[in-house]
């Protein structure tokens, strides 16, 4: 096997996994869509911090009348539950068998042992961070893509340090980052595609980006109920297909004829729950939404090129909003009856509305900003583009390759 083929991607989140392996008491509830590489990841990080560790996934067999799962884990290594107790132990997959593994992190919290449960989801919902010390992992953001690219740290530090200078970057550095982004948006983010453009094996994206999607309808296999299943998925056949309208907003009669909000509510939960779908809501109405999916190449093509302008803004919203996710910020979209609307507002802890536009060689500036400034008191807003940083009284506008810092971008931007 040559190196090539064993490449090991460099990942933000290990950082987290160390200060909780380190700081926090207790176990780590870790999950994402299937296919970012929780497990990999997690592996990984025991082989280098740890002299030795135990990895377990659920048996086909494995019932949910397991009266001690702890037990039931121990005997699966030939060890006692005191023993086990004391082991590193990542558990993957747990998804699978909630009852079980629900049993099983509440003996963890209990004993404060250093357990990484993994999951597809976070079926621990209404649990704090005080109770369960939890982390999301998401594709690759543009600025690992860049780390495993061989960039040296300048690249990656020097984005948020001279836009929090107010600076621009120079002009050769800006447009190799454009250049690159670009080549980011067509990969999608999810490792095993990274990998293949690694290696420059073009041909195998396209089948990667298929079964990261398929991967997404996978995941509803577990829904036991068949009609919520069936909903489900009928919600998912019709993601792609809303986007491209010129109004995006999500309509169940594009179902079929005569569905409605009520009818669907369970499964859209579900879906935005499972992190299957993400959901970003309009500013004053709840029940006006767009749905995304969780990853942004949901349509491959064999080269870059043969992606049009329409789907190359789609998969740049798309990850636009992922990013925000990942990040935390709240963000929504708004708009003033058929005549102005905005992508984003951010809401920040403070309960201030930033209102934010993007555009690029396919999108031209909209006049909505200084719609939504006129009827909200004139917030300061954000531009997203291909140009370099430019700061203006009304506006700041930068670059698209830069949306990974965002929360640091705002301390100082607006």
């Amino acid at each position: 096997m040559t190196t090539m083929d064993k490449i090991i991607l460099k990942r933000n989140i290990i950082e987290n996994i160390k200060a909780w392996d380190e700081d926090i008491t207790g176990p780590l509830f870790l999950y994402g869509l299937k296919g970012v590489g929780k497990a990999f990841i997690c592996r990984e990080y025991a082989k280098d911090f740890h002299e030795s560790f135990l990895y377990y996934e659920p048996e086909l067999s494995l019932a949910d009348s397991v009266s001690d799962p702890a037990d039931h884990v121990a005997t699966h290594f030939g060890l006692s539950p005191e023993v086990l107790a004391n082991e590193f132990l990542i558990l993957n997959e747990t998804e699978k068998n909630v009852a079980f593994f629900t049993k099983l992190l509440e003996k963890a919290v209990e004993g404060k042992y250093k357990w990484i449960f993994i999951s597809d989801y976070d079926y621990t919902k209404g649990k704090t961070e005080a109770e369960i010390f939890k982390m999301q992992m998401f594709p690759l953001q543009f600025d690992e893509f860049l780390t495993n690219l061989g960039y040296n740290d300048w690249y990656v530090s020097s984005v948020s340090e001279t836009l929090k200078r107010k600076e621009k970057l120079p002009d050769i550095v800006h447009n190799n980052l454009i250049s690159t982004f670009e080549e980011y948006l067509w990969t999608g983010g999810m490792p095993e595609v990274i990998k293949d453009y690694i290696r420059e094996d073009r041909l195998n994206i396209r089948s990667r980006q298929t079964d990261a999607k398929l991967l997404i309808y996978n995941s509803i296999n577990n829904i036991k109920d068949a009609s919520l299943r069936n909903k489900c998925d009928q919600i998912l056949d019709t993601v792609e297909a809303q986007l491209k309208k010129s109004n995006k907003k999500f309509m169940f009669n594009q179902i079929r004829s005569g569905v409605t909000y009520q009818m669907y509510a369970e499964a859209l939960d579900t879906l935005i729950d499972r992190g299957l779908c993400l959901r970003i809501n309009e500013v004053s109405d709840e029940r006006k939404f767009k749905l995304f999916y969780p990853e942004f190449s949901f349509n491959p093509m064999e080269s870059f090129d043969e992606i049009t302008d329409v789907e190359f803004l789609l998969r740049e919203e798309n990850y636009l909003l992922q990013t925000f996710a990942q990040k935390g910020i709240d963000v929504a979209f708004w708009e003033s009856g058929n005549r102005a609307e905005l992508p984003f507002v951010i809401r920040t802890d403070e309960g201030r509305s930033i209102p934010v536009d993007y555009h690029g060689e396919n999108r031209k500036v909209s006049k909505s900003i200084l719609s939504y400034q006129n009827k909200h008191d004139n917030p300061k807003a954000i531009k997203i583009s291909d140009s370099n940083f430019v700061d203006e009284d009304s506006s700041v506008t930068i670059p698209v390759y830069s949306v990974f810092c965002i929360e640091k971008l705002l301390k100082v931007l607006v």
